[in-house]
């Protein structure tokens, strides 16, 4: 799979660098915010939420941020690059719904995709998810490690990055 062959990418890079006596602090760097592993930002206030998405999605290779509020969220987005958005529904001062309206407003963030991690009924949250323009896709709560993977890969083959499923 692709992570693997990515994780093959990161190796040789790493044995390069350790070959050197003196590490060059930039190609270290470089090597580890490699756009080789799909980046992924989370917005909860669940800690617990944030805690099982970021271990699964970590364990099969993509590099998560997590962040607890809109504030956080949006000085992270703006400073780096992400490759998927997972939003919870749940937000203090705004809604999931708001804030990825908000960002989808703005054509350079219009392909990133953003899920919506809900614990609403099902039908209600994939009625949101069907809106114009709201979100991608839904990652329904409690978090099931296979769906939330499954769910992830879809948009990430689009981007031909992929999560190791195994």
């Amino acid at each position: 799979m692709t992570a693997k062959f990515n994780s093959n990418i990161g190796s040789a890079r790493a044995a390069n660098i350790a070959k050197s006596d003196v590490v060059d602090i930039n190609a270290y760097r470089k090597m580890k915010t490699s756009d080789n592993y799909p980046s992924i930002i989370i917005l909860s206030r669940d800690d617990l939420v944030c805690s099982s998405v970021s271990r699964v999605l970590g364990a099969v290779g993509a590099k998560v941020d997590i962040v607890n509020d809109a504030l956080s969220f949006s000085r992270l987005f703006q400073a780096r690059s992400f490759d998927l958005v997972l939003i919870d529904g749940d937000l203090e001062w705004l809604t999931g719904d708001e804030l990825c309206a908000i960002i989808k407003k703005y054509s350079k963030y219009n392909n990133i995709p953003i899920l919506l991690l809900s614990d609403k009924e099902h039908k209600a949250s994939t009625d949101l998810v069907e809106e114009v323009g709201v979100f991608d896709g839904l990652v329904p709560k409690p978090i099931n490690a296979v769906q939330l993977v499954s769910v992830v890969n879809i948009f990430f083959n689009e981007m031909n990055k992929t999560i190791d499923s195994k």
